[in-house]
């Protein structure tokens, strides 16, 4: 009988001692699991941490590319600034300016030029652009009109004198043009009341200006009385259809005169 409890006793020991086993060996492959768990997110987060690193660092480096690359297009040209752009092949120079409304409200207006305003002082000019009329006739001679970036340098013209406050209209110099086409017959002797830009073909692209004294009699109740004025008129002599050159030298040589003073 002893024996007998002797072997169940010695039995149940073992029993006990292969549960101890199984329990340390689970209790260290626990710890060795945690162990693996904590090295694989240790690595992970190290990996995280080196990719947005990374991703920082390019990102800091497209911005600071970009800022580079803009201001190696900025220049300044007569107090105004100028970045140099392309917009899907064609180079164009842009300046961000302002105007005030009626209201007083600044608006922004973005100048866009085809030429560079560098190259575009090789256009002389002998005038003084300040157009303090507020109605503007752009009065063309028929060679002109048949250019071929006449239309779209007249819109750009348009959209640029709209933005600073002035009335915009089309004209022709020539008369037979005038009777065919049904436009205004307008030259230097109607910018009394008006600003008049000539735009006609000539044998060198420059500007000038017609100061030719006009002597107008004005009625009042009291009595008459003369008063002699110059003409409100400017002429662009455009050779090889340089109009829109031509235009953008004179939208320039306004702004710096007129707008940024």
């Amino acid at each position: 009988m002893k024996q007998k409890e002797r072997k169940i006793k010695k039995s149940d020991n073992v029993q006990l001692n292969k549960k101890k086993k199984a329990g340390r060996k689970s209790k260290s492959k626990k710890a060795s699991d945690k162990k693996i768990i904590d090295k694989n997110k240790n690595k992970y987060d190290k990996q995280t941490k080196f990719a947005i690193i990374i991703m920082f660092l390019l990102i800091v480096s497209v911005l600071a590319g970009h800022w580079i690359i803009q201001e190696s297009n900025k220049f300044e040209y007569k107090d105004l600034e100028f970045y140099r752009t392309d917009e899907g092949g064609l180079i164009v120079y842009r300046s961000l300016l302002g105007y005030a409304t009626a209201g007083g409200e600044t608006v922004p207006f973005v100048l866009k030029l085809r030429n560079s305003p560098k190259e575009l002082e090789k256009i002389p000019i002998n005038a003084n652009i300040t157009l303090d009329k507020k109605k503007v006739v752009l009065s063309l001679s028929p060679e002109i009109a048949n250019c071929s970036n006449t239309t779209r340098s007249i819109m750009d013209a348009s959209i640029t004198f709209k933005a600073f406050g002035r009335e915009v209209s089309a004209a022709t110099t020539d008369e037979d043009f005038h009777e065919e086409n049904d436009v205004p017959l307008i030259d230097c002797g109607d910018s009394v009341d008006k600003n008049v830009i000539i735009i006609k073909e000539g044998i060198k692209t420059r500007i000038k200006e017609d100061k030719t004294e006009v002597t107008n009699i004005i009625i009042t109740s009291s009595g008459r009385r003369t008063e002699i004025k110059n003409r409100n008129c400017y002429i662009i002599e455009v050779a090889n259809c340089e109009i829109q050159e031509a235009y953008e030298r004179f939208i320039l040589d306004f702004i710096a005169n007129s707008v940024r003073k």
